[in-house]
């Protein structure tokens, strides 16, 4: 296994090219493209999702130890309280896919500096 080294710990802010999120039936989907070279931030979540790589080629880290590299299409189940952050190999589109829990607060989540879901009344 394959500890992140200082240098990608520090790495500046991904430049997301596309990102947007949708919610039907309590199910969100977020989708987030990237050009290669970029980190896509390392967060967790307090639940179990899928995260899918629909376009190109990533490598993941899953508490600071890469996993590996993955070609799409591929599905990658991370488990909750797990933190995770992928590398762009390659241009690449990554969908983050979960239900909506009962216990989710209504709230803005901004902890990773990016507005990610405002959860519908």
């Amino acid at each position: 296994m394959t500890t992140l080294s200082e240098t990608e710990l520090f790495r500046p802010p991904p430049i997301i090219e596309e990102m947007d999120f949708r919610m039907v039936d309590d199910i969100f989907v977020k989708y987030t493209s990237s050009k290669r070279g970029n980190f896509l931030e390392q967060h967790v979540h307090e639940y179990d999702h899928l995260t899918m790589i629909a376009a190109g080629m990533v490598r993941l880290w899953v508490d600071d130890v890469m996993v590996g590299d993955f070609k799409a299409p591929a599905p990658i189940e991370i488990k909750a309280g797990k933190k995770h952050r992928f590398f762009a190999l390659t241009d690449c589109t990554i969908y983050c896919i979960h239900r909506m829990h009962e216990n989710e607060p209504d709230k803005e989540r901004t902890k990773e500096g990016v507005a990610i879901l405002r959860r519908a009344a």
